[in-house]
C-alpha cells in the first residue's frame, strides 16, 4: 500500500469525488525543490563549457536549452510508503483530526499508465541525483552532433585555430547542417529533465519515503482551493471511480475522540459504497490538541 495523510475534510472530499487531488507544483510548500534538477544540470553544463574547450559548444548548447526551456505545467499528488508515521501526522494533518489513507499501489500504477502520468518514488540521495543527471546529460551527448574533428586533432591546433574551429562548430550547430540534430537532442534532454525534476527531494525528508504521481500539461478540468492567503490550482486523480477497493485502509491519527471518529468514518464509507475499507486507530501515544 501507499499512504496519503490528510484531514477529515480531505477524506470526505476523496470519498465524495472518488479521487485524490494533484496540486500545481508552483503552489507546493517544497516547490523550490522542483528547480534543483535544473540547477544541477546547468552546473554540469557550465563546467563543460568552462573546463573542456573541445566540448564547450555542447556545454553551451545545454545551458542555452535549459535557460530557454518552456517549463511544463505540472501537478503532483503525494503518497508515503510509511503508515502511522509521527512526522507525517505533525507535518500534513490538522491537530487531533488527521487520517492516513492506505491505497492499493497496483491500482494507482495501472491508472497512471493508462493516462500517461508519471508514477515513481522520490529520490533523496544527492549522489544518486547527480549520477542520474549525468546520465541524462550523457544520453543527450550521444544523440548530439559530434565534433567535426577528433580531440587529438583539436589539441594539436594552435589557440587561434582552435578558436576558428569553435566558431565553425558553433555555426554548424545553430544554423548549419547540424542544427536539426542538435535541436532534437536538446529538446529530448529538456523533456527528460522535466519528468525527472519533480521526483527529487532534499535528503532531510528521506523518512517520508514519498512516492508521487506527476501530471504534465493536463488537459482535464482544473479546480481551485483556498490555502491561507492564496488559491491553489488542482486536478482530480480519479483512480477510485472504477475500483473503490483501491482504498484499502484508513488509520485515524492522534485524536481526542478516536473511537467516535472511527465509528463515524465507517458510516461515511458505507454510505459512499466503500464496503471493504479497514479502519484502524493510530498506536502512537501523541497528544497534540
Amino acid at each position: 500500500m501507499l499512504f496519503h495523510y490528510t484531514s477529515l475534510n480531505g477524506l470526505l472530499g476523496i470519498i465524495d469525488s472518488n479521487s485524490i487531488w494533484a496540486s500545481h507544483t508552483d503552489y507546493l510548500n517544497d516547490s523550490i525543490e522542483i528547480q534543483h534538477a535544473l540547477r544541477l544540470l546547468e552546473s554540469f553544463s557550465r563546467n563543460i563549457y568552462m573546463e573542456d574547450d573541445y566540448l564547450s559548444s555542447f556545454g553551451w548548447a545545454v545551458g542555452q536549452g535549459i535557460r530557454n526551456m518552456v517549463r511544463a505545467t505540472e501537478y503532483i499528488c503525494s503518497f508515503s510508503r510509511e503508515a502511522d508515521l509521527l512526522s507525517q501526522w505533525r507535518g500534513y494533518c490538522p491537530k487531533g483530526s488527521g487520517v492516513c489513507l492506505g491505497f492499493d499501489e497496483k491500482i494507482i500504477r495501472d491508472y497512471c499508465n493508462a493516462n500517461g502520468f508519471v508514477f515513481s518514488k522520490c529520490l533523496y540521495n544527492e549522489n544518486e541525483q547527480k549520477e542520474d543527471i549525468k546520465k541524462i546529460l550523457n544520453d543527450c551527448y550521444q544523440s548530439f552532433p559530434k565534433p567535426l574533428i577528433s580531440r587529438d586533432e583539436y589539441n594539436s591546433l594552435e589557440v587561434e585555430k582552435q578558436c576558428e574551429y569553435d566558431a565553425c562548430y558553433r555555426e554548424h550547430l545553430t544554423i548549419g547542417l547540424g542544427k536539426k540534430e542538435a535541436d532534437f537532442a536538446i529538446e529530448k534532454l529538456c523533456k527528460e529533465i522535466q519528468e525527472y525534476a519533480p521526483l527529487i527531494k532534499d535528503g532531510g525528508f528521506y523518512e517520508e519515503n514519498e512516492w508521487r504521481v506527476v501530471v504534465s500539461n493536463p488537459k482535464g478540468k482544473i479546480s481551485y482551493r483556498v490555502v491561507d492567503s492564496y488559491l491553489v490550482p488542482y486536478m482530480n486523480i480519479s483512480f477510485l471511480e472504477n475500483s473503490k477497493d483501491a482504498l484499502k485502509k484508513i488509520v485515524i491519527g492522534p485524536n481526542p475522540n478516536a473511537q467516535k471518529c472511527a465509528a463515524s468514518i465507517k458510516l461515511a464509507l458505507k454510505s459512499k459504497g466503500f464496503m471493504n475499507t479497514q479502519v484502524e486507530i493510530s498506536s502512537i501515544p501523541f497528544n497534540n490538541w
